[in-house]
């Protein structure tokens, strides 16, 4: 799994909340 998958594919970006949990995977 790519954790910047919605940063590779701005088309397919998942919503604010996924984005949030993946900010919080990457700086935790």
């Amino acid at each position: 799994m790519n954790q910047f998958s919605y940063l590779n594919n701005p088309m397919q970006r998942p919503n604010l909340n996924n984005m949030r949990l993946e900010l919080r995977i990457l700086f935790i």
